[in-house]
């Protein structure tokens, strides 16, 4: 049996890289760089990549976008997104219904669950409000359900 010893072990556990002189890169930290990235909220939003090239055109390339998460862009030759994205992020609910393929994904995959979280959440308040009318009431799931329509 082989024995190897080291004066130190370095951050990385390991004998081929050695980050402990690593500093820190100013075009990292001044302006920031690395953002925590788009959350979806729901994976009804989330298309793989065979349904969206049937879904893609230039109608709805507004609306649709390629996902990439780190892990994809670290793992993935080339790194391909796997998935799309359908963002209506900065359209009201008429706006986004005038995109009626991938309205209809969402419709059928989110609405029914954001509807649900919403309704729970108006009792919840209520019941609050009751015990409490100075309490601090949550809005999220209400306003997800109001789809950008603020």
């Amino acid at each position: 049996m082989r024995r190897f010893v080291f004066d130190k072990i370095n951050t990385s556990l390991s004998i081929s890289t050695d980050v402990t002189t690593a500093s820190k890169i100013k075009c990292n930290t001044q302006p920031k760089k690395v953002t925590k990235g788009q959350k979806h909220g729901h994976s009804g939003f989330l298309l793989t990549q065979k349904e969206a090239k049937v879904l893609i055109s230039n109608d709805n390339k507004e609306v649709l976008h390629p996902y990439l998460t780190g892990d994809e862009m670290i793992r993935n030759f080339n790194s391909q997104p796997l998935r799309f994205v359908i963002d209506f992020t900065k359209k009201n609910i008429v706006e986004a219904a005038s995109y009626k393929s991938l309205f209809k994904i969402v419709e059928k995959k989110v609405l029914p669950k954001r509807k649900e979280d919403s309704e729970k959440e108006i009792v919840q308040n209520k019941e609050l409000l009751e015990k409490n009318f100075k309490a601090r009431i949550a809005k999220s799931y209400q306003q997800y359900f109001s789809f950008g329509s603020s």
